[in-house]
């Protein structure tokens, strides 16, 4: 009686988990599943503050003379400050789906253009 009892109690937890499995699997797998708010600020944070660091050791090398390297940095710049405001825009899409986020995107065009390499955007 017991071991008839364990078997139905067992088949139906493993059918539970077959379905979980198969309806939750396909999203996780396609990649539909969005970043939350907290990840994407994260991510904002990060790249923003690494955006700003590249941007000034940009404007260091601009003082030195060395344009080379200074495009480089500015580039390497332009690339985290993208990454940042795309973040920035999606989480404000994502928890205030009503605001305007103009003034973001005109904030995203500027680190676009800064990998241009020229020093008035340092």
């Amino acid at each position: 009686m017991f071991y008839r009892t364990f078997q139905k109690l067992f088949s139906l937890k493993l059918l539970a988990f077959l379905c979980c499995t198969f309806l939750f699997l396909p999203n996780c797998v396609s990649g539909e599943i969005e970043p939350n708010f907290t990840e994407l600020m994260l991510d904002w944070r990060r790249n923003s503050a690494l955006a700003e660091q590249y941007r000034e050791k940009a404007l260091e090398e601009t003082n030195k003379g060395n344009s080379y390297k200074a495009c480089i940095d500015l580039r390497i710049a332009s690339k985290y400050g993208v990454s940042a405001y795309e973040s920035l825009i999606k989480a404000t899409q994502n928890s205030e789906p009503e605001k305007n986020t103009q003034v973001l995107e005109d904030d995203l065009n500027k680190w676009m253009n800064m990998s241009d390499c020229l020093t008035k955007n340092i």
